[in-house]
């Protein structure tokens, strides 16, 4: 059950823990007022829970949805859809076709990318994430110039941070943790 945590505004710029599952208080000197912290934060007992957890994990949500979503409805569906015309120009940098080639693009652009949105085997779904965007950056346009490099390079950071961090507490990985 969400607790409530009673927080107390201190001056401009400091809160402070008064009480918890009391009702509000509004003094003519002081501010009071009253947050309800889901479950993510219950048992915590200040508000540097919020500020330490919540935060980063909000972050990381914004992030995953963020890249998931431009990643997706800018690439990677429209090679979705129209993947029987694409596979057979598609390039094929390991010489394993250009279906198999395509299918893996759809794959780490789609599949992968889907899952780092809604945090499920985060960490396992951004190393195809990452591959793809390495090879788009390095092997298709490996010689091209840094300009054409740059957007799939900018792709492959935050799978690179993501397998770093993990998904966050807001992220079906997060909630299967705790539960």
């Amino acid at each position: 059950m969400p607790g409530l945590i009673m927080l107390h505004l201190v001056d401009n710029d400091r809160l402070a823990v008064i009480h918890r599952d009391r009702p509000c208080v509004i003094a003519q000197d002081r501010v009071w007022f009253s947050v309800e912290i889901s479950d993510h934060f219950a048992g915590s007992n200040t508000m540097s829970a919020f500020i330490h957890r919540g935060l980063p994990d909000l972050g990381l949500l914004i992030l995953r949805v963020g890249i998931a979503g431009m990643m997706i409805f800018g690439h990677g569906w429209g090679k979705l859809v129209d993947f029987a015309a694409r596979s057979g120009k598609f390039p094929d940098p390991f010489g394993i076709g250009s279906t198999a080639s395509l299918a893996l693009a759809v794959f780490g652009e789609v599949v992968c990318a889907a899952l780092l949105a809604v945090g499920l085997f985060t960490r396992l779904a951004a190393v195809p994430f990452l591959i793809t965007m390495l090879v788009a950056a390095f092997v298709i346009h490996g010689d091209d110039p840094f300009a054409k490099k740059e957007l799939a390079l900018l792709y492959a950071l935050p799978a690179l941070m993501l397998i770093a961090t993990g998904p966050g507490g807001l992220s079906i990985d997060g909630w299967r943790k705790r539960g």
